[in-house]
């Protein structure tokens, strides 16, 4: 038996949310990592590499580390949006910012790290300018999307939402030195996970909303 919509958005919804939450945890811990120390992050870096047998600084332990983190504070959020899920009022909230928390939380965590701390000279560093111009069209884009005014083939979208997470993705991982640390492919591809998610999410919230219409 085939499910309902009702159903398949409920399921939806929680996708999104989880997704977001995940994106979010691990745009907190990237921005944390970036600009500033974390004595629990090292202490946890210590045991995973010492339960494995490795030297205390492998960098095993670090990713092993970041991401045991990033997942706590993921799972934190995703536990509040559950909490507040059946209000109309967190519903809208998450309906109408996930997808530009999406593209915007990777970019933003770069951004950050570029006026914190710097970028060293062999990396990519094109203007700021084109950016934010750039992050800007992204974030229009969705909301012509959320309102229903995206009016672009459904291959083309994904085109766009491609060349905005390589555009960031290639910045973050080091221009054409991206093959040298493979791990950090995960920020790009959670964030273009978590927009796929909310833009079927809302998809399936407007079909739900024409049939109660019709």
């Amino acid at each position: 038996m085939t499910q309902s919509i009702p159903a398949r958005v409920g399921y939806l919804q929680q996708a999104n949310e989880f997704l977001l939450s995940l994106n979010l945890g691990l745009a907190v811990m990237l921005e944390q990592h970036e600009t500033s120390h974390s004595f629990l992050a090292e202490r946890l870096q210590f045991l995973i590499n010492g339960k494995l047998h490795l030297h205390p600084h492998s960098k095993v332990g670090g990713y092993g580390a970041f991401f045991v983190l990033a997942v706590g504070v993921a799972l934190c959020i995703f536990l509040v949006f559950r909490f507040f899920s059946r209000r109309s009022l967190a519903k809208q909230v998450v309906r109408t910012l996930a997808g530009p928390v999406a593209l915007v939380a990777f970019p933003a965590t770069w951004l950050c790290a570029a006026y914190s701390v710097g970028i060293l000279p062999a990396l990519p560093n094109p203007p700021r300018f084109w950016l934010f111009f750039e992050l800007s069209v992204a974030v229009v884009c969705a909301l012509l999307y959320l309102y229903e005014k995206w009016n672009v083939p459904a291959w083309a979208g994904i085109l766009l939402l491609t060349i905005h997470y390589g555009v960031w993705g290639w910045l973050f991982l080091g221009g054409v030195f991206f093959w040298m640390d493979p791990a950090k492919t995960i920020f790009p591809l959670v964030g273009f996970c978590s927009f796929l998610a909310w833009a079927v999410y809302v998809s399936r919230s407007f079909r739900l909303k024409g049939r109660r219409l019709a």
